[in-house]
């Protein structure tokens, strides 16, 4: 769990505390939009997460921030993401399109109310790099 806020990571680590998932689960103070808060816990290889969380504030997605959080969000599906692994983001219920997401990542929307809960799915084979297309 990644959060900037110092009061909500008091009560983020009280949760896992409480939860007893310690040992699955790390809070970490930054921003999830900068990768080294990405960085595998331990020993773990690269694509180490099974799920994401991401909620960020909707003043982002109206903002000069808006392609730093949509390029973040390609990021974690392509680096830190197990493959098929799922991404959670929630948004304003307009606050992003399908076509904001690229089709690899099978977007799916879910409304409720005025929030959206979009599912976005890791490719399960790693992401071509201009050295593969050489």
């Amino acid at each position: 769990l990644v959060e900037a806020d110092p009061g909500v990571l008091g009560v983020l680590g009280a949760n896992v505390a409480a939860l007893g998932v310690g040992e699955r689960a790390e809070v970490r103070g930054g921003s999830a939009l900068l990768a080294p808060s990405w960085r595998p816990p331990g020993e773990e290889p690269e694509r180490w997460a099974d799920l994401v969380l991401f909620d960020p504030p909707y003043p982002w997605l109206k903002d000069e921030r808006r392609t730093e959080l949509l390029s973040a969000v390609t990021t974690i599906l392509d680096v830190v993401l197990r493959p098929e692994g799922l991404f959670v983001f929630h948004t304003p219920k307009r606050g992003v399109q399908a076509s904001d997401f690229e089709a690899r990542f099978e977007p799916d929307q879910r409304l409720y109310g005025t929030s959206a809960l979009w599912y976005l799915r890791a490719p399960a084979e790693e992401p071509a790099t201009s050295e593969d297309e050489a």
